[in-house]
């Protein structure tokens, strides 16, 4: 009698126990080599759905270039948007824009690029001269998609802030709008907050 209870109890725990998630495994490069895989690998959890992405030829244009990723059951959009000629930045804009947005928000800088970022995602803008002359304002933006504020993980303000110094770099390079400021952002240290907190 024992033993055939054991065995019951063998089976059911069998049919109840669920497997276990498979790893999420992040490509080297996402978005046409928008960004080190490394980079975003933070944003998403460790196992879950496997990664995915949408590239829509990612800053080839300058008016609105979209990429979706996703991961875990969270996405994350990349977008580039190009401002109307004349559009600028007055001083003390970034400030202001981390005020409106209240607590948890930092400022970041690359640069010429300036921002503000939160663990849902981050912004940076800079102007961009051309070549062939003129310039306009780029804004590189990238943030959780339609990720609930109670959803939302932690401490991921860092890891935005660097998805966001990439996609910026990638997006003023010779494969994107071929900024003259390019150089000089590939050369630059990110920095995060106003500690400095930065990086390369």
């Amino acid at each position: 009698m024992i033993a055939i209870c054991s065995i019951g109890g063998f089976f059911f725990w069998k049919s109840s126990s669920t497997p276990p998630e498979p790893e999420i495994r992040v490509p080297e490069e996402v978005c046409g080599g928008l960004v080190d895989g490394k980079t975003v690998s933070p944003l998403f959890p460790s196992t879950g759905p496997p990664y995915q992405e949408s590239d829509r030829t990612f800053a080839k244009t300058g008016a609105r270039d979209n990429c979706m990723i996703s991961a875990g059951g969270l996405k994350v959009d990349f977008n580039l948007y190009g401002y109307a000629p004349g559009s600028s930045m007055s001083d003390g804009w970034v400030d202001e824009e981390i005020r409106k947005k209240g607590e948890g928000h930092a400022a970041i800088s690359l640069g010429d690029a300036a921002g503000y970022a939160d663990n849902r995602g981050a912004r940076l803008y800079m102007e961009c001269l051309q070549p062939t002359g003129g310039s306009r304002l780029i804004g590189l933006w990238v943030n959780y998609y339609d990720v609930p504020d109670e959803e939302v993980p932690k401490n991921k303000r860092g890891a935005f802030a660097r998805a966001a110094a990439e996609g910026i770099k990638y997006s003023t390079g010779p494969e994107g709008l071929n900024c003259e400021e390019h150089s000089d952002l590939v050369n630059a240290s990110l920095t995060v907050g106003p500690g400095g907190d930065s990086s390369r």
